[in-house]
C-alpha cells in the first residue's frame, strides 16, 4: 500500500468539500477533538492521536491559543478554533 501524496490529500479533500482547510487547521481540530473526548488529559489526547504527550504540548505552545481545553470539556463552553 502506497502513501498517497499531499496534492492526492488535497484532491480528495477538496472534492468532499473541504477545500481551502490548511493542515494546520486539521492538526489543531484533531488535537482540539482528542482533548476534549479526553476531558483535557494531554497523555490520553496523545494516545488517541498516537503522538508523543511532549508533541501535543509544543502544538499548545505553537498555537497559544485559549480556545484549548486544559481540564474538562465545561472549560471552553462555546470555544471555537480560529
Amino acid at each position: 500500500m502506497s502513501v498517497p501524496s499531499i496534492e492526492q490529500i488535497a484532491a480528495t479533500l477538496a472534492s468532499a468539500g473541504f477545500g481551502g482547510v490548511t493542515l494546520s487547521a486539521l492538526e489543531r481540530a484533531g488535537i482540539f477533538n482528542a482533548l476534549l473526548s479526553s476531558r483535557g488529559n494531554r497523555t490520553h489526547a496523545a494516545h488517541q492521536l498516537g503522538v508523543s504527550v511532549r508533541t501535543i504540548q509544543r502544538k499548545l505552545k505553537a498555537s497559544d491559543d485559549a480556545s484549548f481545553p486544559d481540564q474538562s470539556p465545561d472549560d471552553v463552553e462555546g470555544a471555537t478554533l480560529r
